[in-house]
């Protein structure tokens, strides 16, 4: 009776064990992806892995993040005084810049099948791009894409809306992170320039939510993935 009742207050200790140590394991919130799942700020830093990112404007991990993350409640409160080049010039700039091709970059011109429309769910949305689906090419590590449009390949982020096609990108970005990315490939613009009201168009590498960094580039009317892959080039450099 004495072993059958030891045996059966060792099971039911490990089973509390178990139940207490869940949320360690691989997969949870310490991991990458599972931060960008976070999507605002306050949920974010309360993860305590992650961070939220003032160049991206989204949910990151904070081992490795080479740029300004928000820690707490108060930071997220106070993110734009965190980030020292929006309060000086630039972030203010580049919203003013990403609020004038928003539209462009993420939803295009109903008459122009190939104008803008940069996200995989509204670049197939229209009926004279279905038929590119079949040449898609997909990088599974950035969560970007390329199809024949035209003369030459057109880059898309792969987005949430997006379903069937790209089932093997675990990752998929949301309208708010591709904005993030935008506004700071076009903060790195804004700074590589003489001009503070001018971008100089170009390549610019951005950390992502999932932790890679990604060529973005950028003009005063455009911002799209200059191409599928990750780079190594740090955050903020030139591509």
């Amino acid at each position: 009776m004495r072993l059958t009742t030891a045996l059966a207050a060792l099971t039911l200790l490990c089973t509390v064990f178990l139940v207490q140590a869940a949320p360690l394991t691989p997969g949870s919130r310490h991991d990458a992806t599972a931060c960008a799942r976070l999507t605002d700020c306050d949920s974010c830093v309360r993860a305590s892995h992650c961070g939220f990112s003032l160049d991206t404007q989204s949910c990151a991990a904070k081992e490795g993040h080479p740029g300004s993350l928000a820690t707490s409640a108060i930071q997220c409160k106070k993110a734009s005084a965190v980030n020292p080049c929006y309060k000086k010039c630039c972030g203010k700039k580049a919203e003013a810049k990403w609020k004038g091709m928003k539209n462009h970059v993420l939803n295009g011109r109903p008459d122009k099948a190939n104008s803008g429309r940069h996200l995989t769910s509204t670049w197939f949305a229209h009926n004279a791009n279905k038929g590119t689906a079949g040449h898609m090419t997909v990088d599974p590590a950035t969560a970007l894409a390329h199809v024949q449009a035209g003369k030459g390949p057109k880059t898309l982020w792969v987005n949430k809306g997006t379903t069937g096609m790209t089932t093997n990108v675990a990752h998929k970005y949301t309208r708010r992170q591709v904005a993030g990315i935008c506004k700071a490939a076009l903060r790195a613009a804004l700074k590589a320039g003489n001009s503070r009201t001018t971008v100089t168009s170009g390549s610019y590498s951005v950390r992502t939510p999932t932790g890679t960094n990604i060529c973005v580039a950028v003009s005063n009317a455009q911002c799209y993935p200059a191409n599928i892959h990750a780079t190594t080039v740090a955050a903020g450099g030139k591509c």
